[in-house]
C-alpha cells in the first residue's frame, strides 16, 4: 500500500500507473488500483510511504483512514481536483474568448464540464486571479487560484499555476508568490493603479498606510487582500526581491516608474 509522501512536490495526490509506463507517478485526475505481477519490478520516481507489514485489507484500511486524519491529505486532494477542474475549465473559456480568462468564476459554468457543485465550492473556498489575464501571456509559475480555506489553517495551501499544475506550496513557500492568509487591519488600504503600457505603475502620491507602518512588506499586504490588484503583485515581488521589503513605499514607486520608462 502506497500513501503519498508529505513532502512531494505535488502532495497531496493519488498514484497510478499509466499503460505502457512502468512507473507510479502523482496525478490528480488518475486514481487507479495496479497490481503488481510476481516477478516484476516498477521503479518509483518519487519518495513515497511505504507500509511494509501484510497486506490485510481491513488493516490497511485502518491504517490509511489515521494516515488522512494526520495530513489531512483528503481534504487536499478533494481541493486539488477541484482547482484541476477549475484551470481546464478557464482553458476551454478562452478559446471562446480571444484566450481571455474570466473576470469572474461564475461565467465558467458551461465550460470544461465543470460540475455546478464544484464550482459553488470553488467560490466559497477559491481565490481566484485569473481576471486581466490571457492563456497567451501568462507563465509557467503565474498564480491563478488558490484554496483560501487550507491556506487558513496556516499549514500551506494548494495553488493553481499558469501550466494548468495544482501543487500543494508551504507556507515559505507561498510567501514567496505573495500569498499569505488574510489579516484584518485598523486602516482600508486603497493603492490607485495607472496602468501604463504593458507595465503597472503606482502613481507618485499612492503611499498606503496599513497601522502606520507605510513599508513595501504593508503593501504586499494590501494587494494580497485586494483582488482587483493581482495582475500587479508579480512584478512588485520580483522589484522587492532585489531592493528588500523594508524601504518605504514611495522608493518602491520611483522604481516601478523608471523601469516603466526604461520600456517606453
Amino acid at each position: 500500500s502506497m500513501f503519498d509522501y508529505p513532502e512531494n512536490l505535488r502532495h497531496p495526490t493519488p498514484w497510478y500507473v499509466e499503460k505502457g509506463m512502468p512507473y507510479f507517478s502523482p496525478a490528480v485526475l488518475f486514481d487507479k488500483a495496479y497490481t503488481l505481477a510476481a516477478g516484476k519490478s516498477l521503479t518509483l520516481r518519487y519518495r513515497i510511504l511505504i507500509h511494509p507489514g501484510r497486506a490485510d485489507r481491513d488493516m490497511l484500511k485502518s491504517e490509511w483512514k489515521a494516515f488522512l486524519k494526520t495530513t489531512d491529505i483528503e481534504v487536499r486532494m478533494e481541493s486539488a481536483k477541484k482547482l484541476l477542474a477549475l484551470g481546464m475549465a478557464m482553458v476551454t473559456y478562452s478559446g471562446d474568448y480571444e484566450v481571455k480568462f474570466p473576470d469572474d468564476m461564475r461565467a465558467l459554468h458551461k465550460y470544461g464540464n465543470l460540475k455546478k457543485k464544484d464550482l459553488e465550492w470553488l467560490l466559497e473556498n477559491v481565490v481566484y486571479l485569473g481576471k486581466g489575464r490571457t492563456d497567451s501571456t501568462i507563465r509557467p509559475n503565474t498564480v491563478l487560484a488558490y484554496d483560501k480555506t487550507l491556506l487558513a489553517k496556516g499549514k500551506g495551501t494548494n495553488v493553481l499555476f499558469g501550466d494548468l499544475r495544482v501543487a500543494f506550496r508551504t507556507p515559505e513557500q507561498l510567501k514567496k508568490l505573495g500569498i499569505k492568509p488574510s489579516r484584518k487591519t485598523n486602516v482600508e488600504v486603497e493603492v490607485e493603479v495607472e496602468k501604463k503600457g504593458t507595465t503597472d505603475v503606482l502613481p507618485a502620491d499612492s503611499d498606503a498606510q496599513v497601522e502606520g507602518e507605510p513599508t513595501v512588506s504593508k503593501l504586499l499586504t494590501a494587494l494580497q487582500k485586494n483582488e482587483k490588484y493581482v495582475h500587479i503583485r508579480e512584478p512588485i515581488i520580483q522589484m522587492v526581491e532585489e531592493i528588500g521589503d523594508k524601504e518605504p513605499i514611495s522608493f518602491l514607486v520611483e522604481q516601478l516608474q523608471s523601469e516603466n520608462r526604461r520600456r517606453s
